[in-house]
């Protein structure tokens, strides 16, 4: 059974290593297969010389056992949250009722952790300045709203929202 803490990590995967995670979750472009998920899973654990799967199974090494290993699981955890419109619901629903913390939510994502530029002056600053909210409030949301998610989807029946 999968757990809040499971689907959290797995939404929390996403949004590290996926180039469009807020448009996955918003499901403005398609989820990512197994293959996009195996892919972030071997950009993330890459080593500098074996940045590839073999092409002949049978000299998979243990580290590409477990990268698809990871990838079926994946695909396990949001299968038994109720699959990608179940996830894409709540977020819908999250934007639409909690609005401004969204928006907090995806600035830092894209923002802050996202875009690594040199600008004159930080761009967390910048954030704040623009929402009026403390590094507090902004670092809080970041961390809870991908929690937030998976509880809701866990929780809601599907086809609910």
């Amino acid at each position: 059974m999968v757990t809040i803490a499971r689907l959290r990590a797995a939404i929390e995967f996403l949004i590290k290593g996926h180039p469009q995670a807020l448009k996955v979750l918003t499901g403005d472009i398609e989820p990512p297969t197994s293959a996009d998920i195996l892919q972030i899973y071997q950009m993330i654990h890459a080593s500098p010389e074996d940045l590839g799967l073999r092409v002949d199974s049978s000299s998979i090494s243990r580290p590409q056992e477990e990268a698809i290993s990871m990838a079926e699981q994946y695909q396990g955890i949001i299968t038994e949250a109720g699959g990608w419109d179940q996830i894409v619901a709540v977020v819908k629903d999250f934007r639409h009722l909690r609005n401004m913390e969204w928006k907090l939510f995806c600035a830092h994502v894209t923002y802050v952790e996202g875009v690594r530029q040199h600008t004159s002056g930080s761009i967390l600053d910048k954030l704040l300045d623009r929402y009026g909210v403390s590094p507090k409030t902004i670092q809080c949301k970041r961390r809870e709203i991908p929690y937030e998610i998976a509880k809701a989807a866990l929780l809601m029946p599907t086809g609910l929202i």
